[in-house]
């Protein structure tokens, strides 16, 4: 499974079901249809920093790509490889345009779409029939693999900035690990 941008809605996979109601149709009219404009979705993302980055970033011009010829993939499951050793490493793939990155407005995306509804199958289709090739360059990145050592690692400098109670120093430390409140949770309470 993939997806057109590098970050999705939420981090911590207990907020799914959350995210999913919160993206529905408006319980008492169910409008707007396959459409997130709506208090019910801005309620949510507001109030999750992850999703509130993602809207900012679709926003930004990620959001409606010019066509699949210009639009960079990311995958959303992590993969486990293990190395001839035996050491595990997590993995994502991405796949990065050659072609460059090209979006729609959203003026534009809204008068492609209402002519022809098969407009990106039909660029892509054209391309390759013109001999015009997409490439993209496939790359991946090794993420950190949490095991009990580097749990107990992190949980005792953890302890310690909270200790001197530098808050700062706390919340660049959770932000740059990326960490759920799940796993902080576990850091606070490792080892007693």
């Amino acid at each position: 499974m993939g997806i057109n941008v590098p970050i999705f809605f939420i981090n911590d996979a207990i907020l799914f079901p959350d995210l999913i109601h919160a993206l529905k149709p408006q319980p008492n009219n169910q409008i707007p249809q396959a459409a997130t404009a709506h208090d019910t979705a801005y309620d949510f993302f507001s109030q999750e920093a992850s999703a509130l980055n993602l809207v900012m970033m679709v926003m930004a011009g990620y959001g409606i790509p010019r066509s699949y010829r210009h639009m960079d993939g990311w995958g959303v499951h992590t993969y486990r490889l293990v190395t001839n050793e035996g050491a595990t490493k997590l993995v994502k793939w991405s796949w990065k345009s050659l072609q460059g990155k090209a979006s729609f407005l959203w003026e534009e995306a809204q008068a492609v779409g209402g002519k022809n509804s098969d407009f990106h199958r039909q660029d892509m289709w054209n391309a390759i029939e013109a001999g015009i090739y997409p490439e993209w360059e496939v790359c991946f990145q090794t993420v950190l693999f949490w095991n009990e050592n580097l749990l107990i690692s992190f949980s005792s400098v953890f302890k310690s900035l909270m200790k001197i109670n530098n808050l700062p120093l706390v919340l660049m430390f959770w932000t740059t690990l990326n960490l759920s409140p799940r796993r902080l949770f576990q850091l606070l309470h490792l080892g007693g």
